[in-house]
């Protein structure tokens, strides 16, 4: 049969060997089949890539993402049936918002890094110990498919340029977002529900505060003085500190949620008929 641009190769996918421009679609791939048992149908992406002769290729060793799709009869009966399937330029995006602007994002076009917690106080401003600061952060979908998403918090004190281990970065605390679920396993938070294409989040965190607990630790050390008495010196341990957070964002398509996520993310998740997503202890 007549699948022109499309080339089968011994790794056992279909290849399609025309480059595929961004919202475009292949032609249909037509297959048939003969048989007794369950379909499934995965077809990934690959970035094209540039050489230094000039060339473009595609490393499929790093797809930019998977897409299953699975029959979930026990018994499907295959006979002159032809599976069409016609992949077009769908992939996963993603931008983190805070407090309305979009501060990163990484999608099919490329990505950009930035900053947060720039406005959370004034330029001389110093942080108020307890005090609760307005930080409202979403993740926007900026691909072109539905999909769930998870979001890691990683905290944070440094001095020097260097991080203190002695400094606690649960004092740096957090208002999650009341549509967040967080895995204590590993400290991810998800989004129990998908989010459709060009939408955002309801905000995974809603405000931010620095204990004001840190005040009251005291660091006590011992020297000794030309007399050889002993000299004890206290020190405040936050005393000159920064605190620093990162986030780290994962997608996955909406379609077979429960499947991709135990595949990729490795975690369990239960999603139930209204699409709302559930961790499984």
């Amino acid at each position: 049969m007549d699948n022109t641009n499309w080339k089968y190769n011994a790794d056992g996918y279909y290849h399609y060997t025309q480059m595929l421009l961004a919202s475009s679609t292949t032609e249909e791939l037509l297959i048939e089949m003969k048989g007794k048992g369950n379909v499934v149908v995965v077809s990934e992406l690959a970035e094209v890539l540039g050489g230094g002769d000039n060339t473009i290729f595609a490393d499929w060793g790093q797809p930019l993402n998977r897409i299953q799709r699975l029959s979930k009869k026990e018994d499907l009966i295959l006979e002159n049936t032809g599976v069409r399937l016609a992949v077009g330029g769908n992939s996963i995006g993603v931008t983190l918002v805070e407090n309305g602007e979009d501060i990163s994002y990484r999608n099919y076009e490329g990505a950009k890094t930035g900053e947060v917690l720039k406005h959370m106080i004034n330029e001389g401003e110093t942080v108020i110990l307890g005090n609760n600061y307005l930080e409202q952060m979403s993740i926007k979908n900026s691909g072109d498919m539905d999909q769930y998403v998870r979001v890691k918090i990683t905290k944070d004190w440094i001095k020097a340029g260097e991080i203190q281990m002695k400094q606690d970065p649960k004092t740096i605390d957090f208002d999650f977002g009341d549509d967040w679920i967080v895995d204590e396993n590993n400290g991810w938070l998800y989004y129990t529900k998908p989010i459709l294409m060009g939408e955002t989040s309801s905000p995974f965190v809603k405000s931010l505060k620095i204990k004001d607990e840190i005040k009251n630790v005291i660091d006590y050390t011992e020297t000794k003085n030309e007399e050889n008495a002993t000299v004890i010196t206290s020190t405040r341990r936050y005393h000159d500190s920064d605190f620093k957070i990162a986030i780290e964002v994962n997608a996955i398509q909406s379609h077979n949620a429960e499947e991709a996520i135990q595949e990729t993310w490795g975690g369990s998740v239960k999603i139930d008929e209204n699409g709302t997503l559930s961790l499984v202890k």
